[in-house]
């Protein structure tokens, strides 16, 4: 499935998933990596939240595909 085969609402659903797990994603990774102590995980950016973020876009563009493969059924 192309992305240019897509209608504007589909392509405006794909870039919501997309954030949205990204944003998961990075979530998800602060609260593993936290050891207990107070940090400001709003400020620190490490290899580790990039790739949590990267797997979130991953996620997100699966479950987008996902959900319309069902809904075009």
């Amino acid at each position: 499935m192309k992305i240019l085969q897509l209608t504007k609402r589909e392509k405006l659903l794909l870039l919501l998933s997309v954030v949205l797990w990204s944003c998961i994603g990075v979530a998800a990774t602060k609260m593993i990596l936290t050891d207990g102590d107070q940090i400001d995980a709003s400020t620190s950016i490490d290899h580790f939240t990039i790739i949590g973020s990267l797997a979130g876009m991953v996620v997100g563009v699966i479950w987008f595909y996902m959900r319309k493969k069902f809904i075009d059924q």
